[in-house]
């Protein structure tokens, strides 16, 4: 074991150290500085890994905020895709119903709508060969729907609103 010296500037506690002045003024700074380490920051030392957090709820944010918009441009690119099939299904059916009649009409329209992707729901020869049409598909917010009308102008599609 070691043995206890006195001296003026020194004390020997450990058997083959001797810790002098100096020593324990550099062992004090230096739990000067690990207490300075650990205390509270500006806002308090209890907001550690706050900033984690934050950052979290940030991309989980950003996150959600992609997803929506993700599925709002794909209902916004059914309903066009919905749009081009009861276009081209009035198109084909007023065109019908010129040759063969109104019932050859919406038969030949609901083909088209079909082969473009989408389900016919509704179709009416209005008269004068003016076929109007209504198709739909499912899209990831609800069912994408639309309507086309075709055919010859009517008397008062041509008057100008300018008179």
């Amino acid at each position: 074991m070691g043995r206890a010296v006195r001296a003026p500037d020194r004390t020997v506690t450990a058997p083959d150290r001797a810790v002098t002045a100096p020593d324990r003024a550099v062992k004090a700074r230096d739990r000067a500085v690990s207490v300075r380490d650990r205390a509270p920051t500006v806002g308090g030392g209890h907001e550690r890994g706050s900033g984690t957090v934050l950052v979290l709820g940030l991309v989980a944010v950003v996150l959600v905020l992609v997803v929506t918009v993700s599925l709002l441009a794909r209902t916004q690119s059914t309903r066009g895709a919905v749009q081009a099939a009861a276009d081209l299904g009035a198109l084909a059916g007023a065109r019908r119903v010129a040759s063969a009649g109104p019932a050859a009409g919406c038969a030949v329209a609901q083909a088209v709508v079909a082969e473009n992707g989408a389900v016919l729901t509704s179709c009416e020869h209005v008269g004068d060969g003016v076929v109007r049409v209504t198709a739909s598909r499912d899209s990831a917010l609800g069912p994408a729907r639309a309507s086309a009308r075709a055919g010859p102008r009517s008397p008062a599609d041509e008057r100008s609103p300018a008179g």
